[in-house]
């Protein structure tokens, strides 16, 4: 047996989207190793590399090997439909230590953010 495409497109995104409820955004489970570029004292730090847990309209949340604190922000380099990239300003809502070098952030989404000259 083969499921429709139709039928295997809504199934995939039912599972993605989050159940929980009181979500503003409902989010999907995306893995995909990224550059983040913290933003402190108003300028750029250095890349830091990260893993995406989810994503939704609203923000992303990351697995990061170092703690970011609630209120910072963060540049995040992602993929466009056309093959380019978007550069998009966030900051950090929520930061939980899960183990030694193991922190799992969430994060807005704020604006879109010019390119950086270098980093990302």
């Amino acid at each position: 047996m083969e499921l429709s495409a139709e039928l295997l497109r809504s199934t995939i995104a039912a599972l993605r989207s989050d159940s929980v409820e009181g979500r503003k955004h409902p989010r999907a489970p995306i893995r995909s190793r990224v550059k983040i570029l913290p933003v402190v004292s108003g300028a750029l730090g250095a890349p830091v590399e990260v893993w995406t847990r989810d994503i939704s309209s609203g923000g992303i949340g990351i697995i990061s090997p170092a703690p970011l604190t609630a209120g910072s922000a963060f540049i995040v380099r992602l993929p466009d439909a056309q093959g380019g990239a978007m550069y998009l300003r966030c900051t950090v809502r929520n930061c939980i230590s899960q183990a030694k070098q193991i922190f799992i952030i969430g994060s807005s989404f704020i604006e879109f953010a010019p390119a950086p000259s270098s980093g990302l």
